[in-house]
């Protein structure tokens, strides 16, 4: 507001449109010769982009062309053991908004940037399943991503200003053993326990900054369920992650606690939630960086303790099928859903 009259300010305002048309064709196998299961697949996918930054006047077209394939085989051993083997290929396409090259200040000595030249990275993925009893399964396996995008500062000496920005900086390697342990009492109490043990290695050949981390992690997730009558339910989530590294960052190491207790009433077609994340207030982490000329530790202290009240009323019929079609949750990461 300048001597009455609104003014666009140029240094705030941004119209960034961005195309994006994807088609795809593919096909599946399936066969099963006496106790082993095989199935293969191949996924084309054309892909035209069109990212035009109208304020900043910088536009980045492509049209490319690639093939996933998958192939999958699955040994029944005997009635209590099953072996499985994959292979997969796949694409990650960076999310819209890393896409926008306009400038978001967090405060007067660091702002953001989105990168309008970002690649998709291609993600080749290996597995071995051992499965006991057709629920207890431990999974082994590798990937590696090429072109990986992630996120890195600069940082202007003279200035002590910083930005952050993501670019297809390395390549991303991952070794993991999973764990995946669900458990049963009766219909009073169950459980489902994952634990995963992974190895994160980070390389690239920068040549004023080279890339070459890596370090062993673990995360575990345990899910409970306590059915204290038919009515009344009673659930709890645990969640704990060792210190990770990631990129050029590393990740202090977290632990969590949810509960929730659910009652419904009138045969069922109305229930009442209370659930609470975090009751502990333990999730908020660090994480930091000794990377070229950066030495930074960001401290995340965030809300993650909140509680919610919820009624729910189901009206009509009960046994009534519905069509619903939800986004595929890949779009729905890349929008930040």
């Amino acid at each position: 507001l300048i001597d009455g009259n609104w003014q666009n300010n140029e240094g705030r305002s941004n119209h960034f449109v961005y195309t994006e048309r994807v088609s795809a064709a593919y096909a599946i196998y399936r066969h099963q010769l006496n106790k082993t299961e095989i199935k293969t697949g191949l996924c084309m996918e054309h892909t035209y982009s069109d990212g035009n930054s109208i304020t900043m006047g910088v536009r980045n077209k492509r049209d490319y062309l690639n093939f996933f394939p998958n192939i999958s085989l699955n040994q029944e051993l005997s009635d209590k053991h099953s072996l499985g083997i994959s292979y997969s290929r796949r694409i990650n396409r960076p999310n819209y908004s890393n896409l926008n090259p306009f400038l978001y200040y967090v405060d007067p000595y660091s702002y953001q940037q989105g990168n309008p030249f970002l690649n998709p990275s291609f993600t080749n993925s290996y597995e071995l399943t051992y499965t006991l009893l057709k629920k207890y399964n431990v999974t082994a396996g590798y990937q590696k991503t090429k072109d990986m995008v992630g996120e890195i500062m600069y940082q202007n000496d003279e200035t002590n200003v910083l930005y952050v920005t993501r670019e297809n900086i390395a390549s991303e390697n991952v070794y993991f053993v999973n764990l995946n342990i669900p458990i049963a009492i009766g219909e009073f109490w169950s459980s489902n326990t994952n634990l995963n043990a992974l190895h994160l290695g980070y390389k690239a050949e920068i040549p004023t900054a080279p890339i070459d981390y890596g370090q062993f992690g673990l995360q575990i997730n345990s899910n409970h369920t306590l059915n204290i009558s038919k009515s009344l339910r009673v659930e709890a989530t645990a969640q704990y992650q060792s210190p990770l590294r990631w990129s050029i960052y590393q990740i202090g190491s977290y632990w969590g606690l949810d509960l929730g207790i659910n009652k419904s009433f009138l045969d069922k077609k109305a229930q009442i939630k209370l659930a609470i994340t975090d009751i502990f207030s333990t999730m908020p982490n660090t994480v930091q960086t000794n990377y070229a000329n950066l030495n930074v530790r960001i401290v995340n202290n965030y809300e993650s303790r909140v509680a919610r009240l919820t009624f729910t009323y189901n009206f009509g019929n009960q046994k009534l099928k519905t069509s619903q079609r939800n986004l595929d949750s890949t779009e729905k990461n890349r929008v930040g859903k």
